[in-house]
């Protein structure tokens, strides 16, 4: 960008400034801190000197808040971008762990088919025992026989078997 040669007023005194700036961008900074000037002068009856001092001072100060704040953000963004890439990994990772259990699902239906083709077919789909039907307990001690805890006639199966 051409160097822009701007004349400038602030607080009554006129100078000559060159700059990369834009213009339009310039003459606006030098209106901000105009109005600032002539606020503290006709306010506080401050001299030209000391305004433009306050005037500085305040601008560094919003400057320097504005450099922490970039600075805390750019390290949220840092912890952010970590925690993104650690979420795309393990995003990445479970695809991959999906992908493999999809292959053994596959490997194992078609170990089956082979399984039943050559004649291990499993002929029975029901349990081989069954569980106890009484919720009740059977007491068992040493010269007594079995019996209900209370005595009712519950039924209960092994092996498929009433006993």
């Amino acid at each position: 960008m051409a160097d822009n040669k701007i004349k400038l007023n602030i607080c009554g005194n006129e100078f000559t400034i060159i700059t990369d700036e834009d213009v339009a961008y310039t003459l606006e900074l030098a209106n901000d801190v105009n109005v600032k000037m002539k606020d503290l002068q006709n306010n506080d009856n401050l001299s030209i000197v000391k305004s433009a001092i306050i005037t500085a001072l305040e601008y560094c100060n919003d400057c320097c808040k504005a450099k922490m704040e970039t600075d805390d953000l750019k390290n949220k963004m840092k912890v952010y971008f970590k925690e993104a890439k650690k979420l795309r990994d393990d995003y990445d990772s479970k695809i991959k762990e999906i992908e493999q259990l999809k292959e053994e699902n596959t490997s194992l239906k078609e170990r089956i088919v082979e399984l039943e083709a050559n004649g291990f077919a499993q002929t029975q789909k029901e349990p081989i025992s069954r569980p106890v039907k009484n919720s009740n307990p059977i007491i068992v001690t040493e010269g007594s026989t079995s019996e209900s805890a209370d005595d009712d006639d519950s039924e209960f199966f092994v092996d498929g078997n009433k006993e």
